[in-house]
């Protein structure tokens, strides 16, 4: 009660630095031999992303499985009954369900493969992953892919956060505007350009 009664107290601005403490602390226990990288960059996408209403929303039942563990039925099997206890979003909106102290990287050989993942609990929230590459030599990698979907997934997700407030009247639609020195995943004419997507939804 007394921790639920301090999120509700907390300044915007105090809500973030916990959630960057946080992230940073569990990069802080990553490899040393991580390749260079823009720290502030990706606490920035991960921090967008973990207060994203719709990121959140998305990844529902994985928040949902760090915080309950519903009974199953007798055959093993799941209703959407038995999930019901517990689940997300909360009317107080996702973001302040989210417990902070449960967020965690962990970077792991799995299967044929680097995975470096953000985790909820025991729920991967988002990965990058270098297959069927030799153990020794691929997990730097496998942090890059990370990097770059988290930067990736950010863009995404704004836009349809966007979307979501222009079609609820709370935002005005704008143009998209291409930004130099940033990145999509879209190519054009056989080069790679960095922009950003409008989606809809």
């Amino acid at each position: 009660m007394l921790n639920l009664k301090l999120k509700s107290m907390s300044p915007a601005a105090t809500v973030e630095a916990r959630f960057r403490r946080r992230l940073r602390n569990t990069l802080d226990e990553l490899p040393s031999q991580l390749p260079p990288y823009n720290e502030g960059q990706l606490l920035d996408d991960l921090y967008f992303l973990l207060r994203s209403p719709l990121f959140l929303y998305a990844i529902t039942p994985r928040l949902h499985r760090a915080n309950t563990s519903p009974e199953p039925l007798a055959t093993g099997l799941m209703t959407p009954d038995s999930m019901k206890d517990g689940c997300f979003p909360k009317e107080s909106g996702c973001e302040d369900d989210l417990d902070i102290a449960k967020l965690h990287m962990d970077i792991k050989w799995d299967g044929n493969s680097w995975a470096t993942q953000l985790q909820y609990g025991e729920s991967v929230l988002l990965e990058g992953r270098q297959l069927n590459n030799i153990e020794e030599i691929s997990f730097a990698r496998s942090f890059q892919w990370f990097c770059e979907e988290a930067r990736f997934l950010r863009y995404e997700f704004k836009a349809r956060d966007h979307a979501a407030a222009v079609r609820l009247g709370t935002a005005i639609d704008t143009e998209p505007v291409e930004v130099r020195g940033e990145m999509s995943r879209a190519a054009s004419d056989g080069k790679r350009r960095r922009r950003i997507v409008k989606l809809k939804i």
